[in-house]
């Protein structure tokens, strides 16, 4: 589920900033997560970043920190992209604890695959620490930008 204003792409947006349904042409769609998305009391976690919606192709994904993800005994803390069962189809965990935020840090993915002809298709980013739980985390934003096309 998008959370409201979380999601922001071009003028193809439905309530809340979610997109809606994705041009003909490759478009890039940009989602925000902070570790408060991710906060419980267990080492990994996933929540859907998008919904994709039937017919459309996924091409690329982008992930690129803003701030660290750090806190308490937390020792190592990584992101990924993917799906339920798949949890890094997409990105492989991505390091977002040690790595610096500023300038040209970021990881990126490209690929192409649509999933349903039918049924939309819940694309899922997941966190792991190490060290500590993520609710012990007290820092960490990333945005995520994803190519996505719609086929005609």
């Amino acid at each position: 589920m998008i959370r409201p204003g979380q999601a922001k792409g071009p003028s193809l947006q439905g309530a809340g900033g979610t997109p809606v349904n994705p041009p003909h042409s490759p478009t890039w769609f940009k989602f925000s997560v902070t570790h408060l998305d991710f906060q419980i009391g267990a080492l990994t976690n996933d929540i859907e970043l998008y919904s994709m919606p039937a017919e459309s192709v996924l091409h690329g994904a982008i992930l690129k920190p803003s701030t660290t993800f750090l806190g308490g005994a937390i020792s190592s803390y990584k992101l990924s992209l993917g799906l339920t069962g798949d949890l890094q189809r997409y990105m492989n965990l991505a390091d977002v604890f040690t790595g610096p935020v500023a300038g040209d840090y970021f990881y990126d993915s490209s690929f192409m695959e649509a999933r349903s002809f039918t049924v939309a298709t819940s694309i899922r980013i997941a966190a792991q620490s190490i060290g500590a739980n993520l609710s012990a985390s007290t820092q960490g934003a990333a945005d995520i930008w994803l190519l996505i096309s719609d086929l005609p």
